[in-house]
């Protein structure tokens, strides 16, 4: 009976200890796996990031990070439907991210992706949320505020994005551009 009690102990803690040093080498995995990604999105090898993601994400399919790149790669390629698809995954698993600039960064590219499908309400929705997190962040971010405005024809809110845009950066000329047609427009 004590070798069977003995024998069962000793089996207990190599299934613990079996397990938490897997658990260990996963979390090492994922990270590599991960980081690997970021190199080959880097180097613009877009298939092989895509690739080292999905790897990471079939090993913690809870890892926002992974999900937040995976979509920004596929929008890279021009895969929106894809990448809006991780990038919904992404805020589902981590909807207050701690690394603050990946998030804004993840709205504003999920906007651009709803923009290219000529889903402009959606893509509105993403930029607005991006400007609401980080208002003094991006002059880009409102030009293509403005630029979706003016595809839904709202000429005000479109002049408003093109200034907003030039406040930030007083030298972005598609900004200005853009502003001195849309003033034209309104005739003024």
């Amino acid at each position: 009976m004590k070798n069977k009690i003995l024998f069962l102990f000793v089996f207990l803690i190599f299934l613990v200890f079996g397990y938490s040093c897997k658990a260990k080498a996963t979390v090492q995995d994922i990270n590599s796996l991960y980081e690997k990604g970021n190199e080959y999105g880097r180097n613009g090898d877009f298939d092989n990031a895509i690739t080292a993601y999905s790897q990471a994400i079939q090993q913690a399919p809870d890892y926002a990070p992974a999900y937040n790149s995976r979509g920004y790669s596929y929008f890279l390629k021009g895969e929106y439907d894809k990448a809006i698809a991780d990038y919904n995954k992404a805020f589902q698993l981590d909807p207050n991210p701690d690394f603050f600039p990946a998030y804004v960064d993840a709205y504003f590219e999920r906007g651009l992706a709803y923009a290219e499908k000529q889903d402009f309400d959606n893509a509105i929705a993403d930029f607005t949320q991006a400007v609401n997190l980080d208002p003094n962040g991006s002059s880009s971010l409102y030009f293509n505020l403005g630029l979706v405005y003016m595809y839904k024809g709202d000429l005000n809110k479109e002049i408003a994005s093109y200034e907003s845009a030039l406040k930030i950066d007083p030298n972005n000329t598609q900004a200005r551009r853009n502003l001195q047609a849309a003033r034209e427009e309104r005739g003024y």
